[in-house]
């Protein structure tokens, strides 16, 4: 079973990391482009990124969780 707060956690990283990408590609992005642009595929690319991220991290604690209640079963026996 998977802790609230593990899953509380793995939200609060994947927040971070769409703002931190979004606001790294927003002001990376210059040129010719204009603002409304650069903002709409700052957000995009942030949003795709921190879902990754967010599938990753779920998946890392999912297994985790498996492998420990694995070996806790295993040590009963």
């Amino acid at each position: 079973m998977v802790y609230p707060t593990a899953k509380q956690k793995i939200k609060k990283v994947s927040l971070l990391i769409f703002f931190l990408y979004s606001l790294a590609i927003f002001f990376s992005s210059g040129g010719e482009s204009s603002l409304f642009s650069i903002f709409f595929l700052s957000l995009y690319a942030g949003l795709v990124v921190s879902l990754i991220a967010y599938f990753l991290l779920s998946l890392i604690v999912y297994i985790a969780v498996f492998v420990n209640s694995w070996f806790t079963h295993e040590e009963k026996k």
